[in-house]
């Protein structure tokens, strides 16, 4: 698989995880972007800092 045709793959299942809670729940998500809202800059940072790091693991993983 050549790099561009894996990152449009990548990009593509992005997609899909991220439009999945807008078909399910609607409403779900409305609610939980108010919780969002409402939460410290500090703990957003350091959730969106986990979810890198753990993402890099797991690509790390899965291509060994």
């Amino acid at each position: 698989m050549s790099g561009w045709s894996l990152f449009f793959t990548a990009l593509g299942l992005a997609m899909l995880l991220e439009g999945l809670p807008y078909l399910v729940s609607p409403s779900g998500v409305r609610s939980y972007l108010r919780m969002l809202e409402r939460m410290d800059d500090l703990v957003l940072r350091a959730i969106g800092l986990a979810l890198i790091v753990l993402g890099l693991l797991v690509a790390y993983f899965a291509t060994r």
